[in-house]
């Protein structure tokens, strides 16, 4: 049987506002790191190493990453995900449903080869109408259970969209989702009819 959690897609805003910096300071006083042979020396760090701190690009990858993790090793093929990339001309897919696609090292890969967000402004609308489609896409198990019953040309496509966003507005981007998802449907059932 196929559930809601069968498909996940995360929507990540690769724009310049995912450039800005989310608060997280970086370690990289090496000195202050503990060893079993000597105490730290508090305080110590280098003049020409000056606080850097993590965009909200690289915490929106880590945390992507880190859930698909916990996912693949809790429940492995019975939950899938898709990552897309929003920019504001369009949106970037980093992998399929295929079970291929969904391990850590694909994802990686392709997170690397998608660069850092975008230098130019946008928002994820385009993205939104993406990742409703791709809900729309059938997984092998789908395609399986259409396949064993002939008369169904469809299965209950149910899934969850989170979307990684600078967006201020989140009312507005839940309706603007809404209202995406609504028209998605109705023009999918007419085509179906």
């Amino acid at each position: 049987m196929v559930d809601m959690f069968h498909k996940t897609v995360f929507l990540l805003d690769h724009t310049l506002q995912m450039t800005e910096s989310c608060g997280i300071l970086l370690d990289l006083d090496s000195s202050s790191r503990t060893s079993s042979r000597s105490q730290p020396q508090q305080g110590f760090c280098p003049s020409f190493i000056s606080p850097t701190s993590k965009s909200l690009w690289t915490c929106v990858v880590e945390n992507t990453l880190e859930y698909a993790r916990i996912l693949w090793d809790v429940f492995s093929d019975h939950r899938l995900i898709r990552v897309l990339l929003s920019n504001p001309q369009s949106t970037e897919t980093l992998n399929g449903w295929d079970k291929s696609h969904q391990n850590l090292v694909f994802m990686c890969e392709a997170f690397a080869k998608a660069g850092p967000p975008l230098k130019n402004a946008g928002a994820v609308e385009i993205g939104i109408k993406s990742a409703i489609a791709a809900l729309g896409e059938p997984t092998e198990l789908q395609s399986q259970i259409m396949e064993k019953n002939k008369y169904a040309s469809k299965v209950k496509n149910k899934g969850r969209v989170i979307c990684f966003t600078s967006y201020h507005l989140e009312s507005d981007l839940q309706e603007y989702f809404l209202n995406t998802l609504i028209h998605h449907n109705k023009t999918d059932a007419a085509v179906d009819e």
